[in-house]
């Protein structure tokens, strides 16, 4: 599998991130795990799954590369070739082809599945576990798929970063668009989360004051 590199604005979850921790009474690294782990939850859910017609569609259009070739048929010699194998042609590689597509066409929330494996990851590192309710049909698949690297615990680092990834393997921009758009969603409601949470502690703070 390869990386993925998917661009997405953290500048206003920073900004309130920032905020939030005036309030909290976690750690740093605590919180950063935490809020990790939700935004992986969550993208398991916020991102896009392709209709079965739809992944059907951009995998018979021709390849980029090659015209006139299918991009599943440019697919399937690849795999062969990575397991040292002749190429497919003519009646072999029709039939190879509809056996490929019927495969990924049953597989409509492979790209969720590499956020459920960061979640997993990065799951004991939290503060508190729960969240949203997976989507039913998303499961690990394949091992890699994903993952995450918590935040260092400790007292002398004033900047701890968590990161989680999703490792699909992306043969089109199509599956892309799925990730960050599921991804920047996520961090969406994660901020929602913290602001709603700030906005409970500053009221509780001025019922205070004026109790």
């Amino acid at each position: 599998m390869s990386d993925i590199s998917i661009k997405v604005d953290t500048s206003e979850f920073k900004k309130v991130f920032a905020e939030y921790m005036t309030l909290s009474k976690r750690n740093v690294d605590e919180s950063v795990n935490t809020h990790a782990y939700f935004i992986a939850r969550d993208a398991v859910s916020t991102t896009p799954s392709s209709s079965k017609d739809k992944i059907r569609q951009e995998l018979s259009a021709d390849s980029e590369k090659y015209s006139g070739v299918p991009l599943a048929a440019v697919l399937i010699n690849k795999q062969l070739k990575i397991k040292g194998k002749k190429g497919l042609s003519g009646a072999k590689m029709a039939t190879a082809i509809e056996k490929f597509l019927n495969k990924r066409a049953n597989t409509v929330n492979y790209f969720r599945a590499g956020w459920l494996t960061a979640m997993r990851a990065i799951q004991p590192y939290t503060a508190k576990k729960g969240g949203k309710a997976i989507p039913a049909g998303v499961r690990i698949r394949t091992k890699g798929l994903g993952g995450a690297q918590p935040a260092p615990v400790s007292k002398t680092n004033w900047n701890p970063i968590a990161s989680i990834w999703n490792s699909v393997n992306i043969h089109n921009e199509l599956g892309m668009d799925f990730l960050e758009i599921g991804a920047q969603k996520a961090i969406e409601l994660e901020i929602n989360s913290m602001r709603q949470y700030i906005e409970k502690k500053q009221a509780e703070l001025c019922s205070k004051f004026w109790s």
